[in-house]
């Protein structure tokens, strides 16, 4: 993915479960913040290209503030997915599918482990 441009996904945890979409799941835009090799990845809602993740105080937020504000996150390969970390090196965790995200100290958790579905390229709906 260090190469990789804008893609639309679907972001979720759980990864190796079998995806039921909910409606609390939405598509998000995954893209390196500058375009550079090895940049880190800035999240924002596909349909809503101003509305960004944002970290204040350790949470994790969705708003609409200007790109350079948004959280930049880097992404490590783990068993059966994917670990998200912030720029703190912060892992987000969800308790359940749909539960409120949270930025923890990352652990050999499953709760920890994303799953990211390739939908189309950021530049088409």
């Amino acid at each position: 993915m260090s190469r990789a441009p804008g893609h639309r996904v679907r972001l979720g945890p759980g990864a190796g479960r079998i995806k039921v979409p909910r409606a609390i799941e939405q598509e998000w835009l995954v893209e390196p913040a500058e375009p550079v090799p090895g940049a880190p990845y800035v999240i924002h809602l596909a349909h809503h290209e101003e509305a960004g993740l944002v970290v204040a105080e350790d949470k994790l937020w969705v708003n609409s503030v200007p790109r350079p504000e948004w959280a930049k996150f880097t992404f490590e390969q783990v068993i059966g997915g994917l670990k998200i970390l912030s720029e703190k090196g912060l892992a987000l965790r969800a308790g359940h599918r749909g539960a409120q995200i949270e930025l923890v100290a990352p652990k050999p958790e499953f709760l920890e482990t994303w799953a990211l579905e390739f939908v189309s390229p950021g530049n088409e709906d």
